[in-house]
């Protein structure tokens, strides 16, 4: 990349000023970011950095025009570069000054990992994600996704801001927010950067305007689509008018604690901060941290201009991925801006391990130590009363919910139904969880969300078997939802045909009995289909057979069908079959 000199900045702005407008007659409008131009930082201003791609060559101008406007760089960028304390000159914003050469994409990873490595001590993997992170920050704007990057504890003096500083550095148009932001200004830094966003030891708290303000940004800006925050602003005369302020952008985040709102949790990779025992890290950032900033600034500056207009290819093998769907969703960006195999390879791994942790966090929640007593209570095969999953679910915690307590959380929490059943062995008529096809849909992503599969497999086959003494001729053991076997000595095969009418008063004695299980003494109902696998099996895998049997049923008032619902209901769970039936 060629760079042009300062007669060619100065030609630039004089051409600038030629048209057949006066500049008295346009509009003036101020960004940070404009087409292919960028702002940079040069000898105490802020200019455009406008690339040609058919030279190769970049210049340097204070303004561009555009139809009937005069854009200029956004004033509050310099602002935040030059108000500094007295002495070392540490800016609240970093903008590049000009592109330089990166070299190639090793030599880049390289330079930045030698530099977060100088400067701070944290855990390699999250290291390595940030030479990458970096980078994403630079052409967020090509994606419709950006996930937040978090160190985090619950300690002081354990590196977070100092993470958050030396990252920040190289981030595209990072700039800090500050702890004691006002609410208004929280909102405009965010709309007039739209740059990579510096949150330092903020408390979260949504009791006060600042807290509520920092959550509104991080709940609404990981993605393109939501990421505005719509206030009344105070305009010229004091009119009030609704304005929209975007918070799409990347963040960096040290904090001491997590966030109140699970979602946006889902959108942070974070790493635990911690002490470090390295004395060859700088105590202070000082002006070599300041060079060296700038100079990878650069460097990345030379990296955007040549990646951000090329196509977005997302990377066919992470969207394979068996993770969490947000998880998948933030780190695709991220899989997609290389070409090397090796960090597509590790990019995976990490994904997968973020996922493993992810679903170990989860088992700790409330919501999995409810499923949990709920699978308990199904293999035990007792009623699923709100009292029984509380007093199961006391056992597990530190203090006893009350069953409307635990009532709510299976409602709301879970998402399941319940209703009134009775129970017999208590004689009440409590709120029960219904054990149907909706039901157990449910409890099956449930499980899988809170990593509990292996326990609802189990769970699921106690609630829908049933075992017949052996001495029972021909009786069968149904011992899950999808198969059958027989005692030992006994045929599974469909029996002669001069035994046809026996076999067919054991087989109903066996649905029946089994429906009288699963259906809790037909208080209960079973998806349809379940039955009818148990029906055709029972009768050797002949369809015709168990149609007819099924209709029997049906007929004589033994079973109901719900044809919206599509279950079965056991009517009479007492029922005989007899020869002359």
């Amino acid at each position: 990349m060629e760079k042009i000199g300062s007669s060619g900045e100065e030609k630039g702005d004089e051409r600038l000023h030629k048209g057949s407008e006066s500049e008295e007659s346009k509009e003036v409008t101020y960004r940070s970011s404009f087409e292919n131009a960028d702002v940079v930082f040069r000898h105490g201003e802020l200019l455009w950095c406008i690339y040609d791609p058919e030279t190769g060559k970049y210049s340097f101008k204070k303004e561009l025009e555009s139809g009937s406007e005069i854009i200029r760089p956004t004033p509050i960028l310099k602002e935040l570069i030059t108000k500094t304390l007295p002495g070392l000159k540490i800016p609240h914003a970093f903008l590049p000054s000009e592109p330089i050469d990166y070299g190639n994409e090793e030599d880049l990873t390289k330079e930045l990992w030698e530099y977060l490595y100088y400067y701070i001590d944290y855990p390699g993997d999250f290291r390595k994600l940030d030479t990458w992170y970096a980078r994403l920050t630079w052409i967020y704007d090509k994606f419709p996704v950006i996930f937040y990057r978090r160190a985090l504890s619950p300690r002081y003096g354990e590196g977070k801001s100092r993470w958050c500083t030396v990252l920040g550095a190289v981030c595209y148009k990072a700039f800090v927010q500050g702890a004691v932001a006002t609410p208004a200004s929280v909102f405009r830094l965010s709309d007039e950067i739209q740059g990579t966003q510096l949150i330092d030891e903020n408390n979260f708290s949504l009791r006060t305007e600042v807290g509520q303000a920092i959550m509104l940004i991080l709940n609404s800006g990981y993605s393109m689509a939501t990421g505005v925050v719509t206030r009344i602003d105070e305009g010229a005369g004091g009119k009030r008018k609704a304005r929209q302020f975007i918070t799409f952008s990347p963040k960096l985040i040290a904090t001491r604690q997590k966030f109140p709102d699970d979602a946006t949790e889902s959108r942070t990779i974070t790493h635990s901060a911690h002490r470090t025992d390295r004395d060859d890290i700088p105590v202070l950032l000082g002006k070599d941290w300041l060079d060296w900033s700038l100079k990878l600034r650069n460097k990345l500056l030379s990296w955007r201009i040549h990646h951000i207009k090329e196509p977005i290819r997302l990377d066919s093998e992470f969207k394979k991925l068996k993770v969490e769907p947000r998880l998948k969703e933030i780190l695709l960006p991220l899989a997609s801006i290389t070409s090397d195999g090796n960090v597509k390879t590790w990019l995976r791994e990490f994904a997968i391990q973020a996922n493993n942790e992810i679903l170990e966090g989860r088992k700790e929640t409330i919501e999995a130590y409810l499923l949990r007593a709920i699978f308990e209570l199904m293999k035990e095969r007792k009623h699923l009363s709100m009292g029984n999953i509380a007093e199961k679910l006391g056992s597990e915690l530190e203090f006893s919910p009350s069953a409307r307590k635990v009532g709510t959380w299976v409602s709301n929490r879970l998402g399941l139904r319940k209703k009134r059943i009775y129970d017999k062995e208590a004689d009440t008529n409590p709120y029960t969880l219904i054990i149907d096809k909706p039901n157990i849909e449910r409890l099956r992503e449930l499980a899988r969300v809170y990593g509990l599969t292996d326990e609802f497999n189990k769970a699921i086959t106690s609630i829908t078997s049933i075992t017949i003494p052996e001495g029972t001729t021909k009786a069968a053991s149904i011992t899950s939802v999808t198969s059958i076997t027989y005692p030992k000595g006994i045929s599974g095969k469909t029996p002669t045909l001069t035994k046809a009418k026996e076999y067919v008063i054991e087989v109903i004695d066996v649905i029946v009995r089994w429906l009288d299980e699963v259906t809790y003494h037909g208080k209960g109902e079973i998806p349809s289909i379940h039955v009818k696998q148990k029906l055709i099996e029972l009768c050797g895998g002949n369809k015709e057979k168990a149609k007819k049997l099924a209709r029997y049923l049906q007929q004589n008032k033994i079973i109901y069908y719900n044809p919206q619902r599509k279950t079965i209901k056991l009517l009479k769970p007492n029922f005989k079959a007899h020869p002359n039936s």
